[in-house]
């Protein structure tokens, strides 16, 4: 709209607001809430850009930077060159302490990942080994089953050992772990995506990997998930019902020690985790892990269907 990028802002939060959440994406154009939502799109950027004209806005402060509500001012403000400034909590130590960051060639609340190696290496060789010394002592203690900051918003902690509702079979076939992501919580909070939506992506997953053989297919479901996510899994088992669905109570522990063929996310934690214990990790979009190359990183359709296809290679 006018030079604004919003149709993410619109996709994510029509999946957040409608109040049925029978469906986990988008396949009716002509819903009347999407198009309420449209026309509501459109309000808020003609108000806004009447606003940056009229006024010498100096500063942003959103709280989020998704859906139309938040995410519309900032990117309106970027296009502006009006600094942008979020707040975020300081590190995990679990201390109410905030600080602020520029946001100065991004328009997403995400801390800037695709940066990462490039601050690592600006740093002094002892701030270096101090980052790497924190970084193993957050993923022990996460693999300890203790968990950290980023683990206690999750109604179950994943790296708990405990064998309940375990359905991981135990023969020789290879196993395919998709780990879904909370189908209304800013699926587009990245920068790009291969797939249109987080529902597309698990079903045109499981579609390729049905073209391997001696294979299985789980998906675990994501321990910080909202109303409505559960049944859509459901729904998915329905039309694939040589799928294993495992609740979030299943620990990471087991999922490990059966040997995984593949973990498959679009921009999960899992990328950073399971790589520790050797275990491939293939992202279906842009991740936190982006700049590295301890993960996997699909680049558009083909290439993800080629990498789970050709794992071997």
């Amino acid at each position: 709209i006018k030079d604004i990028l919003v149709g993410d802002l619109i996709y994510d939060t029509f999946l957040r607001t409608k109040s049925s959440r029978a469906r986990a994406t988008i396949d009716n154009l002509n819903d009347p809430y999407l198009i309420n939502l449209v026309v509501r799109s459109h309000v808020i950027v003609d108000k806004l850009i009447e606003v940056f004209k009229d006024y010498n806005v100096k500063l942003l402060l959103p709280s989020h930077s998704s859906y139309i509500q938040y995410g519309i001012s900032v990117r309106i403000a970027t296009k502006n060159n009006v600094p942008v400034i979020f707040l975020y909590k300081k590190g995990l130590s679990g201390k109410k302490i905030y600080f602020l960051k520029k946001d100065d060639d991004q328009v997403y609340d995400n801390l800037p990942y695709h940066r990462f190696r490039e601050t690592f290496n600006r740093m002094s060789i002892s701030e270096q080994k101090n980052a790497i010394s924190i970084g193993q002592e957050l993923i022990n203690k996460r693999f300890s089953g203790e968990g950290d900051d980023y683990m206690k918003k999750f109604k179950v902690n994943p790296y708990k050992k405990n064998n309940k509702n375990n359905l991981i079979k135990l023969n020789t076939k290879k196993k395919y772990f998709i780990f879904s992501h909370c189908f209304f919580d800013t699926s587009h909070n990245f920068r790009s995506m291969i797939y249109t939506d987080l529902y597309e992506w698990i079903i045109e997953t499981i579609k390729i990997i049905k073209l391997t053989h001696n294979y299985e297919i789980y998906i675990k479901s994501h321990p910080f998930s909202k109303w409505g996510n559960k049944q859509i899994l459901e729904q998915i088992i329905k039309i694939f019902p040589e799928v294993i669905l495992l609740d979030e109570e299943v620990s990471n522990h087991d999922i490990i020690k059966s040997e995984p063929e593949m973990i498959l996310t679009v921009h999960g934690s899992v990328g950073h985790e399971f790589p520790v214990k050797k275990i491939a990790v293939l992202n279906a979009g842009d991740n936190q892990h982006i700049n590295y190359q301890f993960n996997l990183h699909a680049a558009n359709i083909q290439q993800y269907k080629d990498m789970i296809l050709n794992i071997d290679k």
